[in-house]
Protein backbone atom coordinates (compact mmCIF):
# COMPACT_ATOMS: atom_id res chain seq x y z
CA UNK A 1 0.00 0.00 0.00
CA UNK A 2 1.20 3.48 -0.81
CA UNK A 3 2.62 5.34 2.19
CA UNK A 4 1.03 8.60 1.04
CA UNK A 5 -2.38 6.90 1.14
CA UNK A 6 -1.77 5.75 4.70
CA UNK A 7 -0.58 9.19 5.84
CA UNK A 8 -3.57 10.81 4.13
CA UNK A 9 -5.98 8.37 5.79
CA UNK A 10 -4.47 8.95 9.24
CA UNK A 11 -4.65 12.73 8.84
CA UNK A 12 -8.22 12.48 7.57
CA UNK A 13 -9.18 10.35 10.56
CA UNK A 14 -7.51 12.85 12.91
CA UNK A 15 -9.43 15.73 11.33
CA UNK A 16 -12.73 13.88 11.68
CA UNK A 17 -11.92 13.09 15.31
CA UNK A 18 -11.19 16.74 16.05
CA UNK A 19 -14.47 17.71 14.38
CA UNK A 20 -16.41 15.24 16.53
CA UNK A 21 -14.53 16.36 19.64
CA UNK A 22 -15.37 20.03 19.11
CA UNK A 23 -19.00 19.12 18.49
CA UNK A 24 -19.07 17.09 21.70
CA UNK A 25 -17.68 20.02 23.66
CA UNK A 26 -20.34 22.31 22.16
CA UNK A 27 -23.10 19.84 23.07
CA UNK A 28 -21.76 19.51 26.60
CA UNK A 29 -21.63 23.27 27.06
CA UNK A 30 -25.14 23.73 25.60
CA UNK A 31 -26.69 21.16 27.95
CA UNK A 32 -24.47 20.55 30.99
CA UNK A 33 -26.89 18.15 32.74
CA UNK A 34 -27.45 15.89 29.74
CA UNK A 35 -28.44 12.32 30.59
CA UNK A 36 -26.01 9.55 29.70
CA UNK A 37 -28.46 7.86 27.31
CA UNK A 38 -28.89 11.05 25.29
CA UNK A 39 -25.14 11.68 25.17
CA UNK A 40 -24.52 8.09 23.97
CA UNK A 41 -27.19 8.47 21.26
CA UNK A 42 -25.70 11.77 20.08
CA UNK A 43 -22.18 10.29 20.06
CA UNK A 44 -23.42 7.24 18.15
CA UNK A 45 -25.15 9.35 15.51
CA UNK A 46 -22.06 11.52 15.04
CA UNK A 47 -19.83 8.46 14.90
CA UNK A 48 -22.09 6.81 12.34
CA UNK A 49 -22.04 9.86 10.09
CA UNK A 50 -18.29 10.39 10.56
CA UNK A 51 -17.81 6.78 9.47
CA UNK A 52 -20.42 6.70 6.72
CA UNK A 53 -19.87 9.94 4.86
CA UNK A 54 -16.30 9.19 3.70
CA UNK A 55 -17.48 5.77 2.52
CA UNK A 56 -20.35 7.35 0.59
CA UNK A 57 -17.88 9.81 -0.93
CA UNK A 58 -15.54 6.99 -1.89
CA UNK A 59 -18.37 5.06 -3.58
CA UNK A 60 -19.55 8.17 -5.42
CA UNK A 61 -16.05 8.96 -6.68
CA UNK A 62 -15.60 5.42 -8.01
CA UNK A 63 -19.03 5.62 -9.66
CA UNK A 64 -18.18 8.92 -11.38
CA UNK A 65 -14.78 7.56 -12.47
CA UNK A 66 -16.48 4.54 -14.04
CA UNK A 67 -18.84 6.84 -15.94
CA UNK A 68 -15.96 9.03 -17.16
CA UNK A 69 -13.92 6.01 -18.23
CA UNK A 70 -16.91 4.68 -20.19
CA UNK A 71 -17.32 8.05 -21.90
CA UNK A 72 -13.59 8.11 -22.63
CA UNK A 73 -13.81 4.67 -24.29
CA UNK A 74 -16.69 5.85 -26.47
CA UNK A 75 -14.81 9.03 -27.34
CA UNK A 76 -11.68 7.09 -28.25
CA UNK A 77 -13.58 4.64 -30.42
CA UNK A 78 -15.37 7.58 -32.06
CA UNK A 79 -12.03 9.27 -32.79
CA UNK A 80 -10.68 6.03 -34.26
CA UNK A 81 -13.75 5.73 -36.48
CA UNK A 82 -13.34 9.32 -37.65
CA UNK A 83 -9.65 8.72 -38.40
CA UNK A 84 -10.56 5.61 -40.38
CA UNK A 85 -13.15 7.56 -42.39
CA UNK A 86 -10.60 10.29 -43.09
CA UNK A 87 -8.03 7.71 -44.21
CA UNK A 88 -10.54 6.01 -46.50
CA UNK A 89 -11.69 9.36 -47.88
CA UNK A 90 -8.07 10.40 -48.41
CA UNK A 91 -7.24 7.21 -50.32
CA UNK A 92 -10.44 7.63 -52.36
CA UNK A 93 -9.47 11.20 -53.24
CA UNK A 94 -6.01 10.01 -54.30
CA UNK A 95 -7.53 7.38 -56.58
CA UNK A 96 -9.67 10.03 -58.26
CA UNK A 97 -6.69 12.33 -58.87
CA UNK A 98 -4.53 9.48 -60.17
CA UNK A 99 -7.08 8.60 -62.87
Amino acid sequence: MDSLFIINSVLFGFALAMDAFSLSIANGLAEPHMKRKKSVIIAGVFGLFQFGMPLVGWVMVHWVVSIFSAVEKVRRSGNEAIQEIVEVQGSYDQEIFVR
